[in-house]
């Protein structure tokens, strides 16, 4: 299969909504969707995100399957496909909607346009093209309406960026279709599609992998590395080495004394392995460099896991997108000691005791950074409040060619500075909690001369 083009071989496609009715570039996202999904390659790889049971009338994933189609023999089981393509706009932030009225001012209606959109003060962030195809159904030659329940599959591809490489949303359910067949047009048509509640819809992703990933793993794995080599040499104390004078050491022998000492090894037990990690600068700038350049397709899949788990939770899911959104911890960390490094350099004060800020920008201990990660889950749906100003507009009501989508302006990439103000603020106040509530402590600590360099130097 060389591209999407290619399925009207094998399925009957809705009238008005084949691949001829899409925009050029709708056609080009789905085309390489589906070249994509049926090339084995090292350079694309599918996730799977879960399987969700129909709970709900909003999970009607077949409800776009409505419609007529021309179907000129009757003979082998008819498989029926609708493809679409529409452009997503969005307005204002979480900061904007909580000091303005944006979510309620100056709306489009039905007959909003892109024009109109754009003097609304909405911009175009996300373009996507959606293919629902089912398998065979063995329609009748009779007027009677016909009901079938039939697997479908579904492939819905979205860019963020004009000619930007779309992520993929993979789907398999099944429907309910209610049909009838028009003998003297030879069209059968749709009249009522809908997902079987309590059926199981599966959910995978396909990602491109890029070079920003696997320099990202490179990294976590030489931080790794850093780490236990740092942490092990740390845990030497004094030692006495016999050494032979007529033997000569090798550069091996000496390497493996300064990890695993032969002689009198006395290990220091001061530090434990997670607080090492930590207080190491150059163990949290390299996770969270690594953790930035791979947070895109994290934070992509996170969001579109969390759509349909927020319609049917699932256990194993929601501690997969909790595990994922303690990624950010690192960030966390990465802040408190971005700004005690801008406070070194502003400050007037000679030295770090000297500063009444310098003090705040500690935890009292590893459980207390962890606590900070709880307000992380919520990540999803922060994305999601960003983005609730939204309208989208199809290609069948408007023509999509020529539209240009900013990625500065995009679904993800726009809410960026909202979400960096909401971490901050998420460190900050866990730090002012920290400390008030453990008042007597930082000041019992700050009496000995030890705690004064743990609170100044940590």
């Amino acid at each position: 299969m060389q591209s999407a083009e290619d399925l009207e071989r094998d399925f009957i496609f809705g009238l008005g909504r084949g691949f001829s009715n899409m925009s050029n570039v709708g056609r080009w996202m789905m085309s390489l969707s589906v070249a994509e999904l049926a090339t084995v390659s090292d350079s694309v790889y599918i996730l799977t995100a879960g399987a969700y049971p129909i709970q709900a009338a909003t999970m009607n994933y077949c409800g776009g399957l409505n419609g007529n189609y021309s179907v000129p023999d009757l003979a082998l089981p008819v498989q029926l496909a609708v493809v679409d393509d529409g452009m997503t706009y969005l307005r204002g932030d979480a900061l904007s909607h909580w000091y303005s009225n944006d979510l309620v001012d100056n709306l489009p209606t039905k007959k909003s346009k892109m024009a109109d959109m754009q003097t609304l003060g909405y911009n175009p962030a996300r373009m996507q093209a959606d293919l629902r195809m089912t398998t065979g159904l063995p329609i009748q030659n009779t007027t009677k309406t016909q009901n079938f329940a039939v697997p479908f599959y579904r492939v819905y591809s979205k860019s963020y960026c004009t000619g930007y490489v779309p992520l993929a949303t993979l789907g398999h359910g099944t429907c309910n279709l209610t049909v009838q067949f028009v003998q003297g047009s030879n069209t059968v048509v749709m009249t009522k599609s809908f997902s079987v509640p309590s059926s199981t819809h599966h959910l995978g992703l396909m990602f491109r992998r890029s070079i920003y990933s696997t320099i990202g793993a490179v990294l976590k794995y030489v931080a790794i590395l850093i780490a236990m080599a740092g942490f092990l040499a740390s845990r030497r104390t004094v030692q006495w080495h016999e050494r032979s004078p007529d033997k000569v050491e090798s550069v091996t022998e000496k390497l493996m004394d300064m990890v695993v000492p032969k002689y009198f090894p006395r290990l220091s037990y001061a530090i434990r392995f997670d607080l090492f990690c930590y207080n190491s600068d150059l163990f949290v700038l390299l996770f969270v460099v690594s953790n930035v350049l791979d947070m895109n397709q994290a934070i992509q899949y996170i969001r579109e896991v969390n759509a349909y788990n927020a319609l049917s939770p699932q256990l194993n899911m929601t501690i997969q997108l909790f595990s994922l959104s303690t990624r950010l911890l690192w960030l966390n960390v990465g802040l408190v000691k971005t700004a005690k490094m801008a406070l070194h350099l502003m400050s007037s004060a000679t030295y770090s005791g000297h500063s009444r800020v310098m003090c705040w920008l500690n935890f009292s201990s590893v459980m207390t950074l962890y606590l900070s990660a709880i307000l992380l889950f919520f990540v999803a749906d922060y994305i999601e409040y960003n983005n609730i100003s939204r309208w989208d507009i199809t290609n069948s009501f408007e023509s999509l060619n020529g539209c240009f989508i900013d990625y500065f302006q995009s679904f993800y990439f726009r809410g960026a500075p909202a979400i960096g103000i909401g971490l901050a603020l998420n460190v900050a106040g866990v730090l002012a909690v920290d400390h008030l509530v453990l008042i007597k402590f930082w000041r019992n600590l700050a009496k000995n001369s030890l705690g004064r360099q743990v609170i100044f130097n940590g």
